[in-house]
């Protein structure tokens, strides 16, 4: 058969040098396989980077491709669900399938999971190829070849986005970067299937392909006022749905009588940013790996006990003066974040863990508040599919991220301020339980607020929260 293969890299681009169509021998189906007759093939930008060995060195020779459409022309004698003559296109993500990722049914989360035809050779740009039946996913009599093979890893992408992970809701206003792209338009299209208000954005060339795929604002995100111009469109769809605003009747909840002023004062920002962002947006789980960096801080030793109250396992980074006291709070682990080798420290931990646990090493959870000199580090740390939850940036908030970390690992980066209410009032109860308690480094009175607020900055000798009473 004939196939589009290439021996050597080509890391300035010029692919025509090493691409050729060349024969090769047929492939034939394993017991669980499928053997497919390719009708369309599809590019897709791993291609490119499976030719330029960056930034994964793919198997040479390489037939690359990863989005295939066609007909079944055998199958392995284990095959069930897959006949000869069926219509069908490829689902390219390659996973173990016996993990406890693949087993809950997030196989895009699995520690061995590889892109077929970019990470595995040969790939769709072939006549023939062979998947396991779990890869190949029947075509609806009323869509082609081609429209499968161009939809196929750019559906898949963009559904799991919207739809997996960010769960649209109907209303919601969704912005679209690169409306025109492969993942770009189909996304569009989804999100008004979900009846949302997509703002996408496109060169003024393709504006009108956009909004004839559903989109209801177009922007030219190369423009140097499209931040501007989007949200100024937002302000518009803000003041015409005015009318229809909720407030709280009121912004008070009462204090448990076991709990004293000094502690609801020492809690109330910090105890309502630490829960919503641990129960509330992590949405944390009994038995999850939590790290929580700044652990002496208001918010981090908070964030220490409501993770232990959901019988979490707690890494805490604190200075080695603040160690025993995070200890105290339910910390099993404390590493001090200015070491320089804090982060191998974790990951021993982490393995540590898993070796004794048998799951995957990694964190499933990160708590900050740090932001801009630790955030990379947090991502490398956790585990596929990890959650790292942010409600600040002391550091700074021009964090450089490998992003590598994040759509490859299929990482939730969520921001977190503030809460609800009802959120409120359910860690004031656990406080008034004594699950919970605030950690009072000092208190001061008004005419000491000079003082008082020098030591907040510094942080020196300090754990928990500075009172100050009139």
């Amino acid at each position: 058969m004939k196939a589009l293969v290439y021996k050597e890299y080509a890391p300035d681009d010029n692919f025509k040098d090493i691409l050729s169509v060349e024969d090769v021998p047929n492939p034939e189906p394993k017991s669980n396989e499928v053997l497919i007759q390719v009708k369309a093939s599809a590019l897709n930008y791993n291609d490119v980077w499976g030719m330029r060995g960056n930034p994964i060195p793919v198997e040479l020779p390489h037939i690359s491709g990863s989005d295939a459409a066609g007909d079944v022309i055998a199958v392995g004698n284990e095959v069930t669900s897959i006949k000869v003559g069926d219509r069908v296109a490829v689902h390219a993500n390659i996973s173990c399938r016996v993990c406890e990722a693949c087993t809950s049914g997030r196989e895009y989360d699995c520690a061995k999971r590889m892109v077929w035809g970019f990470q595995t050779t040969p790939g769709s740009h072939a006549e023939q190829v062979c998947l396991p039946e779990i890869n190949v996913v029947k075509i609806p009599d009323t869509v082609s070849y081609e429209q499968a093979a161009a939809a196929a890893m750019n559906l898949l992408t963009a559904w799991h986005m919207l739809v997996g992970r960010a769960q649209i809701k109907p209303g919601q206003l969704v912005l679209i970067m690169g409306g025109r792209s492969g993942v770009g338009h189909l996304g569009i299209q989804i999100a008004k299937l979900y009846n949302c208000t997509v703002i996408a954005t496109a060169s003024t060339e393709n504006a009108d392909l956009c909004k004839e795929l559903g989109a209801d604002y177009v922007v030219n995100h190369r423009d140097e006022g499209w931040v501007k111009e989007v949200r100024g469109i937002c302000k518009e769809i803000a003041s015409s749905h005015a009318e229809q605003v909720c407030l709280p009747e009121i912004n008070v909840v009462k204090i448990p009588d076991t709990v004293s002023y000094e502690q609801a004062a020492a809690a109330a920002m910090n105890l309502l940013t630490a829960w919503h962002m641990l129960v509330g947006r992590a949405q944390i789980k009994p038995g999850q790996l939590v790290l929580i960096m700044g652990g002496r801080s208001g918010v981090g030793h908070l964030g220490i006990q409501i993770a232990k109250l959901y019988n979490c396992t707690v890494i805490a980074t604190a200075s080695p003066e603040n160690a025993d006291l995070c200890k105290e709070l339910g910390a099993d682990y404390v590493v001090n974040h200015r070491d320089e080798g804090w982060v191998k420290e974790v990951r021993g931990i982490c393995k540590g863990i898993a070796k004794k646990d048998g799951g995957a090493p990694g964190i499933d959870v990160s708590f900050d508040h740090i932001g801009e000199t630790h955030f990379n580090a947090q991502l490398t740390l956790l585990k596929f599919g990890g959650t790292l939850v942010s409600c600040g940036a002391t550091t700074g908030f021009d964090a450089k991220i490998d992003l590598r970390h994040v759509f490859f690992k299929g990482t939730n980066i969520l921001g977190s301020t503030q809460g609800t209410k009802a959120e409120l009032e359910q860690g004031l109860y656990w406080m008034g339980q004594g699950k919970i308690k605030s950690a009072i480094g000092a208190e001061y009175t008004f005419d000491q607020a000079a003082e008082a607020y020098a030591q907040f900055v510094s942080g020196k000798g300090l754990f928990g929260k500075i009172i100050i009473k009139p």
